[in-house]
């Protein structure tokens, strides 16, 4: 099994100016709502963060319960994700 990469990753980080996991307990918050009793798609993820399933949406907790070797198509950071979850505004709006 080889995996490509291509979708948005999302790191659970926290943010530079609050310290804050923001993204992190947005997902919390929707594992919550969506009343997702049967877990996500890695139970052996599941099983590493009882009560905090929802880590297992976010690559950093995902992937060392992923199986073969990877390709990595998608950036780590981007321009969502640099203001969105770190809280940095380096770039002006246009």
């Amino acid at each position: 099994l080889f995996m490509v990469i291509d979708s948005g990753i999302f790191l659970n980080e926290p943010s530079v100016r609050t310290g804050m996991l923001k993204l992190g307990v947005s997902f919390e918050n929707l594992y919550k709502v969506a009343n997702a009793d049967e877990g996500t798609p890695l139970p052996s993820c599941d099983e590493a963060y009882p009560g905090e399933e929802y880590k297992c949406f976010f690559i950093q907790y995902a992937l060392n319960f992923t199986i073969g070797p990877n390709l990595w198509l998608q950036s780590q950071y981007d321009i969502w994700s640099i203001p969105n979850i770190l809280d940095v505004f380096c770039l002006s709006p246009s």
